[in-house]
């Protein structure tokens, strides 16, 4: 049991990458909330211990997390607030490839217990989405969003040649810093292009159609590599409209 809130994530990452669930639940209360990163939701200690026992098994099994940047904001001598800024590396896919490097903040609340020490009454999990500013829920699903003046003005730009090699730089550190999550595809769009990343095939694929071509047509995809360069070509149906 940690002797101050900082330890609670700081034993929490240590838990983690033991893979050990039974650590990781000895952090929190009985009754203890903990909302993940895709909003499910578990209201006591067994809860979380479960289903980080099923995380480390089919999603976690070898990932290490690290804690970039740890605050603690005390309320008082008994409670605090604990923010602490990771990075975990190894995940696995539903296919069972290593995907990429994910960022998040995970806050606790924690209590000073009757002994003196220290647990997390709440938690709750957050992604960094790189460059977006929120979700809007689209045709595609819940679809990372950005409302800045730059972005949404390059969108309604054709690119040059010049704006394609830019594309694809930006392409590159999205897919060298996002990893979508529990989702066949995450969608964000880049200038005049859509930009799908496909589980199926851990490829970023670029089209240069904006918005979705009409329902029952196609349009003419290109695999990115993380360096940025055109490799195979690639075909992809417009999604099901209602």
């Amino acid at each position: 049991m940690p002797s101050n809130p900082r330890g609670i994530a700081e034993e929490f990452a240590a838990a983690w990458n033991a893979a050990d669930p039974e650590a990781l639940a000895a952090l929190f209360v009985e009754d203890a909330d903990f909302v993940n990163v895709v909003g499910l939701w578990w209201t006591n200690r067994k809860q979380i211990r479960e289903n980080h026992a099923i995380g480390f098994r089919r999603m976690f099994p070898d990932t290490v997390m690290v804690l970039e940047r740890v605050r603690v904001r005390d309320l008082g001598s008994d409670a605090a607030v604990v923010h602490a800024r990771w990075t975990v590396t190894g995940q696995i896919d539903p296919e069972g490839k290593k995907s990429g490097t994910r960022r998040g903040v995970i806050t606790f609340t924690a209590a000073r217990q009757a002994n003196g020490r220290w647990l997390a009454v709440s938690a709750q999990n957050t992604d960094i989405v790189p460059g977006m500013q929120t979700h809007v829920f689209s045709d595609e699903g819940l679809v990372p969003e950005t409302y800045s003046s730059r972005a949404l003005s390059s969108r309604h730009r054709r690119g040059s040649d010049a704006d394609d090699s830019t594309d694809r730089h930006r392409l590159a550190t999205i897919t060298q810093l996002t990893t979508p999550i529990d989702a066949a595809r995450d969608i964000c769009n880049i200038a005049s292009y859509t930009i799908s990343y496909s589980m199926r095939s851990s490829t970023w694929i670029r089209s240069p159609s904006t918005p979705w071509p009409r329902p029952g047509r196609s349009s003419r995809c290109t695999s990115i590599t993380p360096a940025g360069q055109p490799s195979v070509a690639a075909r992809r149906s417009s999604p099901p409209t209602s």
